[in-house]
């Protein structure tokens, strides 16, 4: 096999073909937008309605999920050795071409994308307030009847996301393919800004690797299906995110944590890097940088007071955040009690789970930041470990597309083993999908395993193992994976 990076960028552009090809004839085919006019019925899963709702539908979502990862792992070795321009430009095409392909998917894999709707419409037509008023206080409005569960809640997300979603309320209208498109183009749009971020930080940390670590992230199927196939936001905040982490290592570094603060203020768990930041640029850059550290924390309170202000209504603008407390599905916590709910009571044994996992983390990040070094590579790793840490520990109310939240901090070192953890977890994390649509297939509710557990030694258990080995086998800092 040629060795040259033009071989290897040739061999890259017949993986993106190969990868393109499952999405086309594949997911496309089983999932167009087009080709699925109806809407599934109100209880019917969309993709148990989509491909079946037996052995023969579990079935045909493994060779989907076969299809797309093989030339995405494929992919991902060869981009080792696609240097230059001509290889990170095949990895920007297809990761451009991939995501618009799933543009005209069903957003399949969840229906959360009608609450971002009705969230959208709430504050730009009707002028209301999402964050204490939920989607059923406009009933009459005529996209309504498509939201099919979470009628009477409002979502947990921050207020900068109900801002963010103005150019797609305002291409949408009223119809309902043109929302479902435009809300799903929204955060693709924040995937390429974030593709545009994990090309300037990897210049800075590893030149070479630039192609690979854009491989890892744009063409990852878990990626490719939750962005652009069902509109999640979580990458709207990853881009933020990114941005802060490109910033801390230019010489503008105090703008990092106002543009922290607006990730944030998309969904809230990105507060886990606060930490490690400030921690980083001491270490990074020592008792000079005190002034200018306390200069960027006041513009990051500024800035979120600013975005704060019109949606604060006291107590109740938390109230959300404080119900997912009380959330388990999918994830270790839920195994450890052994059922899942959206509000599960404070048992002892759901106090005793909550408080160990509590305590195991917060003992877990220390010792990240505790072993936090102040080179670039030392920021990615902590960074990444921290919401290994978080997914694992304290995602109570675990879904797939979470993992976006670890995959694009660790694409930003796609050589190393937290990048390979978190490929590893995006093919486990795809699972998840076995277990809620098609559950009555897939467990026995009387047997040893039930779905909490079975769930979680299918979806986490892999990557745990890894985690594991990395650490024995390594004998160095606790922040290596």
């Amino acid at each position: 096999m040629l060795r040259s990076p033009i071989a290897a960028a040739v061999e890259l552009g017949l993986c993106g073909i190969a990868l393109e090809f499952a999405l086309v004839r594949g997911w496309l085919a089983a999932f167009s937008l087009t080709g699925h006019p109806g809407f599934p019925p109100v209880g019917q899963d969309p993709l148990v309605w989509m491909l079946d709702d037996g052995d023969t539908g579990m079935v045909r979502f493994l060779i989907l999920l076969a299809a797309v990862f093989v030339p995405y792992l494929l992919g991902l070795a060869m981009a080792q050795r696609a240097l230059g321009r001509l290889g990170l430009g095949v990895a920007l095409a297809v990761a451009v071409m991939s995501g618009a392909t799933m543009l005209a998917a069903f957003p399949a894999g969840a229906l959360d994308i009608f609450h971002n709707i009705m969230d959208g419409r709430l504050v730009w037509l009707y002028h209301l307030n999402p964050v204490v008023v939920a989607p059923s206080a406009v009933s009459n409005d005529p996209l309504f009847p498509y939201l099919h569960y979470w009628w009477n809640t409002t979502t947990a997300y921050g207020p900068l996301w109900f801002l963010v979603t103005l150019p797609a309320y305002l291409v949408a209208g009223d119809g309902l393919i043109r929302n479902i498109v435009a809300y799903k183009a929204l955060p693709f749009v924040f995937e390429l800004a974030s593709l545009v971020f994990i090309v300037l930080i990897v210049r800075r940390i590893d030149p070479r690797r630039v192609t690979a670590a854009v491989v890892c992230f744009g063409w990852n199927p878990l990626v490719i299906w939750e962005i652009a196939g069902n509109g999640h936001n979580d990458v709207v905040m990853m881009a933020f995110a990114l941005a802060a982490v490109f910033l801390l290592l230019t010489a503008r570094w105090p703008f990092a944590f106002p543009v922290l603060a607006c990730s944030v203020l998309v969904k809230f768990v990105s507060i886990v890097l606060l930490p490690i930041f400030i921690l980083w640029i001491l270490l990074h850059h020592g008792r000079r940088a005190l002034v200018p550290l306390i200069l960027g924390m006041l513009g990051a309170v500024l800035i979120s007071f600013a975005i704060l202000f019109h949606f604060w209504a006291g107590e109740t603008t938390v109230a959300p955040l404080r119900a997912q407390q009380n959330y388990f599905v999918y994830s270790p916590a839920s195994a450890l009690i052994g059922s899942w709910g959206e509000d599960l009571s404070n048992t002892p044994k759901v106090t005793a789970v909550k408080h160990g996992l509590t305590i195991a983390f917060l003992i877990l990040y220390a010792v990240v930041l505790a072993r936090l070094r102040g080179s670039p590579v030392a920021l990615v790793q902590a960074s990444v470990a921290a919401m290994f840490l978080l997914l694992v520990l304290m995602t109570w109310w675990f879904w797939p597309w979470y993992v976006v939240w670890g995959l694009a901090l660790a694409a930003l070192l796609p050589s190393s083993s937290y990048a390979r953890l978190f490929v590893l977890f995006s093919m486990t994390a795809m699972l998840v999908y076995l277990s809620w649509p098609w559950k009555l297939q897939l467990w026995s509710f009387a047997s040893p395993l039930p779905m909490p557990l079975g769930n979680t030694l299918m979806v986490f258990l892999p990557p745990l193992l890894y985690a594991a080995m990395q650490l024995i086998g390594s004998g160095e800092s606790a922040t290596r994976l």
